[in-house]
């Protein structure tokens, strides 16, 4: 084919940027964010929130867990996108803007219900640019909710000795969740802390207790028969039930969305007031 008919080709089907697989949009400041496809052929889309430079084979199983129960999948690395460093303080004070732009990509593209789901520190960005876009299209209802697991809602790490404190964001949530909290995740026992918080938000919160798994059980995926296989499937196939109970609930309003707090410096000497002398010998 010569250059000129791949011109006039190219002119009649107009700029292609979806391939097999994966398409990029862009969000309010034109940063471009890669979407990864794992296609299926339910009425279910999943927005997945991910560290996929991390390269680790268990968001493969997850994902193949997801579309064997049919549901699409969508996954996501906004930290790529925007060029960041990967870290906790990163993640905790990320702004939600991509995560509007994928909601409104996934409501142009597809007509299925719409499911975020996100883990630990992803939470936070997760739940900024859900509500946001909630307070711009309040009569769309193709968003369920989201799904959190083991989520990481608490501020910037305080000084040796003391409890995490939640942060700000939690009293703010309005959005339907579902928080899936291993049995023996870091949090476990905070957990009865977060769903009254979120409760007294006036969140629809529920809560489910994967049995004999950690945090991160979808990335030990080596032993067959494993708890964490089990885990990884029942989580999997409860997305869609999962979805039909967030949509049950009316549109979030009112909703209004903190800024990132900024952390504290945890490095160095921490003072003591008022100051203690050791005692002697």
């Amino acid at each position: 084919m010569s250059l000129r008919a791949l011109v006039w080709l190219w002119l009649l089907l107009g700029p292609v940027e979806a391939n097999a697989g994966g398409f990029a949009v862009a969000d309010a400041a034109d940063n471009e964010i890669e979407v990864e496809v794992l296609p299926a052929q339910g009425e279910l889309l999943t927005i997945f929130l991910m560290d996929l430079d991390q390269g680790w084979s268990g968001f493969d199983h997850i994902g193949q867990a997801m579309t064997a129960a049919g549901i699409e999948v969508w996954r996501v690395d906004l930290l790529r996108a925007y060029f960041l460093p990967r870290s906790n303080e990163t993640l905790r004070t990320l702004p939600g803007t991509g995560v509007e732009a994928l909601l409104d990509a996934a409501v142009e593209r597809t007509r299925k219900r719409i499911l975020l789901l996100g883990y630990d520190r992803w939470a936070a960005p997760l739940v900024r640019g859900a509500q946001t876009w909630q307070s711009r299209h309040p009569q769309n209802r193709r968003l369920a909710g989201a799904v959190l697991l083991f989520p990481n809602f608490y501020g910037p790490p305080p000084a040796a000795g003391e409890d995490p404190e939640l942060d700000p964001l939690v009293r703010s949530i309005r959005l339907p969740l579902l928080v899936v909290q291993p049995e023996r995740g870091v949090h476990r026992w905070r957990l009865g802390s977060l769903m009254r918080a979120l409760w007294e938000s006036g969140a629809p919160a529920h809560s489910l207790v994967l049995s004999g798994v950690r945090d991160w059980f979808f990335l030990d995926q080596d032993a067959e028969g494993a708890p964490e296989a089990a885990a990884l499937t029942k989580v999997a196939q409860m997305l869609p039930r999962a979805a039909d109970l967030l949509a049950s609930y009316p549109s979030p309003a009112g909703a209004v969305v903190p800024p990132p707090r900024e952390g504290t410096r945890v490095r160095g000497l921490v003072p003591v007031t008022p100051a203690r002398r050791a005692p002697g010998f």
